[in-house]
């Protein structure tokens, strides 16, 4: 058989044997349930979805105390006529209790409020973006896995087959029947083949690394082992430009907190006006004067 001839059946053959792992390539169940696994767990690990859960929890503990009212005062003070204590004796002693309470201009109470609730949402956005990045980072590195693992499969086949065409040829080249190139070439082929492999097991080993980063902890090669790629559904179409963008609108949370800064700030403009109008003191005294009438 001519070499021409053996190097097209080996390149038919490594085609059938990539489609066949495509082909065979399912959605497992058990898959998603591990991928799901992983993602909570390097979720509940991450400091920095503990770091933006902690600041939104302290951020909404803000908005109520941001509507309540100053701080009450209370004052004591006592005024002595003479070197002794001479209260009830001595008409200049005097002896005064005041209580005041502040009441902002009507309006100003809400709009803090609003401000605070609105920050407590922007706040809340960065927990999503710290959260939807550690799903990235997980699903990225688990799809690197998945990946290497089925190019070392087809890699697997193709010097299976490389190897079988290096001996035929090699065969050949004894009996007289072929030429040395033929050799050197299939040689060369498999080399390439080895390489490559060594590539794809470098680069399972990286993923499985950025995995562990984000886990905070060894993962090891058997701990996924048995996933594998699902087949989209025959037929599916790809998300148009429009689709795209609004489903980027509905879950972007760099978005969201755009459009709640841009609130909050239009929200502090309004309060820094109404702060213009006067806030109102309400306060109440008693005073006891020795010998004289007492004062309220």
């Amino acid at each position: 058989m001519p070499i021409s001839r053996l190097f097209h059946w080996g390149v038919v053959l490594l085609f059938a044997a990539a489609v066949a792992v495509a082909a065979n390539a399912r959605a497992d169940d058990g898959n998603k349930t591990e991928l799901d696994r992983l993602i909570a767990e390097a979720i509940e690990r991450n400091t920095d979805v503990v770091e933006a859960q902690a600041l939104a929890e302290a951020a909404k503990q803000r908005v109520r105390p941001a509507a309540a009212l100053p701080d009450p005062m209370f004052t004591l003070a006592y005024e002595n006529d003479g070197v002794q204590p001479s209260l009830g004796t001595q008409e200049m002693t005097r002896l005064q209790f005041m209580a005041q309470q502040a009441f902002p201009f009507p309006g100003k109470r809400p709009l803090a409020r609003k401000i605070a609730a609105t920050e407590a949402d922007e706040v809340a956005t960065r927990t999503s973006r710290a959260r939807l990045g550690v799903e990235a980072t997980v699903r990225r590195a688990y799809a690197d896995i998945l990946l290497t693992r089925v190019n070392l499969g087809v890699v697997a086949e193709q010097i299976q087959a490389w190897t079988e065409i290096e001996e035929v040829t090699r065969n050949r080249y004894s009996a007289g029947l072929g030429s040395q190139q033929d050799v050197l070439r299939a040689q060369s082929e498999s080399t390439r083949l080895l390489q490559q492999r060594v590539r794809d097991e470098a680069g399972e080993e990286t993923a499985r690394s950025e995995l562990a980063r984000v886990l905070q902890r060894p993962v090891a090669a058997a701990e996924i082992a048995g996933a594998s790629f699902a087949v989209p559904p025959a037929g599916g179409e790809p998300l148009s430009p429009e689709e795209a963008l609004r489903l980027g609108d509905e879950v972007s949370p760099e978005l969201k907190e755009i459009l709640l800064t841009r609130e909050r700030a239009q929200l502090a403009a309004d309060l820094a006006r109404r702060n213009l109008k006067p806030d109102f003191v309400a306060s109440a005294a008693y005073m006891n004067r020795g010998g004289l009438p007492l004062m309220w």
